[in-house]
């Protein structure tokens, strides 16, 4: 079993799907942005959250900048080989 402290830079502990076991992998970073559905114009300010399918938050808030834009890191479950599960699946809540 890889520990927090046993993954290469760059790289990230994470669950293998279905077990408690983890591997390391790729940080899953989601980016987006968030608009006025009137206008379509960007929406400084908004902030972002992402959700499992419990409506658990699984992330730090993100803010959107003044393009609107925003960066968030997420965990995801993977499988043995550091890959990210079939299954993954999130909610982002504005």
């Amino acid at each position: 079993e890889e520990g927090a402290d046993s993954c290469a830079e760059g790289l990230t502990c994470a669950q293998i799907a279905g077990t408690q076991d983890s591997v390391c992998g790729y940080p899953l970073e989601l980016r987006g942005f968030v608009i006025d559905a009137l206008d379509e114009s960007p929406i400084e300010g908004a902030e972002v959250i992402a959700l499992d399918n419990s409506s658990a938050p699984v992330s730090e808030l993100a803010v959107t900048d003044a393009d609107g834009r925003y960066v968030m890191e997420v965990p995801a479950a993977r499988d043995e080989n550091g890959d990210l599960a079939p299954d993954v699946i999130y909610t982002l809540n504005v």
